[in-house]
């Protein structure tokens, strides 16, 4: 979160503008300053992601070309890490 109270350029000036989506920003202060009252709140509010780990699950050992418009598909079946609190139920 940011606020831009206040902020003008050298010359006094006030120039802000929106982009596309909507937030107004400027040129020599971006966003505006960080409203570090703010951020604690929501902080206090945030809720944690599971822990995160980790789990072999294998590797292709061939080459694969690259190409700069189509996309590339890869698939590894495993059963790694099967029954144990590591195993892989998505990426």
């Amino acid at each position: 979160t940011s606020k831009r109270n206040s902020l003008f350029d050298a010359k006094g000036r006030f120039h802000w503008t929106m982009n596309g989506v909507g937030l107004e920003f400027n040129h020599l202060f971006g966003f505006g300053v960080l409203d570090a009252g703010a951020m604690v709140a929501l902080a206090k509010q945030w809720r944690t992601v599971p822990a995160r780990y980790h789990c072999e699950a294998g590797s292709i050992n061939r080459l694969q070309k690259i190409s700069s418009n189509q996309p590339l598909f890869l698939k590894i079946e495993t059963t790694a890490c099967q029954g144990t609190d590591t195993q892989v139920n998505f990426l």
